[in-house]
């Protein structure tokens, strides 16, 4: 490439932003070698970039150590690579809570008047409850929906929902009176249920995920057929549902190096001498 003959290009610097493009364009956790090999790099120069990206918060380091996008890099994507991103660190608190209730697991975004999927583990039963990535649903008829506008700002909520509410089962609630109970009672415990309102024969139970800025910037949530429901998941359920989604805000939340400490990092060739161009 012309480019990376030029004098001025750092080409340790093109060689890590080839690693960060590698999980961004993965949509998924990778293994050391996966990205090494992606980004046509020795396992040993890969190491040393994402322990980097890691550190600075640029990438995550994941269970089984694997690999993503981590939350500095949000910060900087698009919807799009966002959405991925966010998937991406998910996927292991998904994958655990499907293989935990072997019932499938979402993930969603607010999307104007709708909630958008952008991440399903779906559970391997024969009889289960299946969602998309890309399917749409409303705010006041689903959990996941309920779960991040209860933590909006109340002028912010009448954006998400339609005018009037529409009705999909004999379960929707379709007025704001009944809505907003609802929402008292996600915000009191810090979940949300719909108990077939967007579907008969469909309970989900959902948690808020929120970002760096305190609000609510996605949600999780597990769908359970209603003839599979017991007691004691209807107890169990929802209580790991938060700790899934408080363990994602968590990493979301991670906070990147200070000022101080990023220079305590920096490289001092070339500094301060004849470097312009």
């Amino acid at each position: 490439m012309t480019l990376v003959r030029d004098k001025y290009i750092v080409k340790p610097l093109v060689n890590a932003l080839y690693v960060l493009d590698t999980l961004r364009g993965a949509g998924r956790p990778m293994k050391l070698s996966e990205v090494a090999d992606a980004a046509g790099l020795s396992n040993t120069t890969a190491f040393r970039y994402l322990k980097t990206f890691v550190l600075m918060g640029y990438a995550a380091q994941q269970p089984g150590n694997n690999y993503s996008l981590g939350a500095a890099a949000l910060a900087l994507a698009g919807d799009d690579t966002r959405e991925i991103a966010l998937g991406s660190l998910a996927k292991g608190e998904m994958e655990a809570l499907e293989a935990e209730f072997r019932e499938t697991v979402n993930l969603a975004v607010p999307k104007g008047r709708h909630i958008h999927y952008i991440a399903v583990a779906e559970s391997q039963r024969t009889l289960r409850l299946r969602a998309e990535t890309g399917d749409a649903d409303c705010f006041h008829s689903t959990a996941l929906g309920k779960a991040m506008i209860a933590f909006m700002p109340r002028e912010q909520i009448g954006l998400h929902l339609k005018t009037p509410l529409p009705r999909f089962t004999e379960h929707t609630l379709t007025t704001r009176r009944q809505l907003e109970q609802a929402l008292t009672l996600v915000r009191q415990f810090g979940y949300a249920i719909d108990r077939e309102e967007n579907e008969i024969g469909c309970i989900c139970y959902a948690a808020p995920i929120f970002g760096s800025d305190g609000g609510p910037f996605a949600a999780l949530s597990v769908s359970i057929p209603s003839p599979r429901l017991t007691p004691e998941l209807d107890v169990r359920v929802p209580e790991r549902i938060k700790i899934g989604a408080e363990a994602i805000t968590a990493a979301l939340r991670t906070a990147p190096l200070s000022m101080t400490q990023r220079q305590g990092l920096k490289s001092r060739r070339g500094a301060g001498r004849g470097d312009e161009p």
